[in-house]
């Protein structure tokens, strides 16, 4: 499949005109080869209410609020508060006997937000996920997800990307998320 690959390359390099047309084939050639026929570069959008449905797994979140305390934690910063997702996840995923998760990967983002996207808090409650947790094949796992946010938003875009062992990264799945 590589020589494949690198034939291709060489015919498209003495075919199109201009280095940077060359260079953009080379890049979809090489993505298309290291995909081994999985999903990439697609988008896909859900609602608080659908059930978002990565290759790996389905996620239902349950409930979704925001707190100013929880168990006598509160957040750092008078503005913020904690956003709550009690989230349902099942492993869907039939060419392995569990999945791996972490705190990664789930990210949260909103309008106007500046800088990287908020990652999960580190466990700091009961019911709360790990940091790293597997989940076996068939199986649900519940629990919450935990965010500190600024007081005024209520929309949220949770952010999902599909991220293989061998580094290779498919779909991402956008969830918004109202309060």
């Amino acid at each position: 499949m590589k020589k494949i690959a690198l034939c291709l390359m060489l015919c498209l390099g003495v075919s199109v005109g201009g280095c940077n047309k060359v260079e953009e084939k080379i890049q979809e050639i090489e993505k298309e080869v290291k995909s081994e026929g999985r999903e990439y570069g697609q988008t896909y959008n859900f609602t608080q209410d659908e059930i978002m449905n990565p290759t790996f797994f389905d996620l239902k979140v349950n409930n979704v609020q925001l707190l100013d305390e929880i168990e006598e934690y509160v957040p750092n910063v008078e503005t913020d508060v904690f956003l709550v997702l009690d989230v349902s996840i099942t492993n869907t995923f039939s060419d392995t006997d569990f999945i791996p998760m972490f705190d990664g990967d789930f990210v949260l983002r909103w309008e106007g937000q500046t800088g990287e996207p908020l990652y999960v808090e580190k466990p700091f409650v009961e019911n709360q996920f790990p940091e790293e947790y597997n989940i076996d094949k068939g199986d649900t796992a519940s629990g919450l997800l935990i965010y500190v946010v600024p007081r005024d938003i209520k929309s949220f875009v949770f952010d999902y990307l599909e991220y293989w062992d061998d580094e290779f990264e498919g779909n991402s799945y956008l969830m918004s998320i109202n309060v």
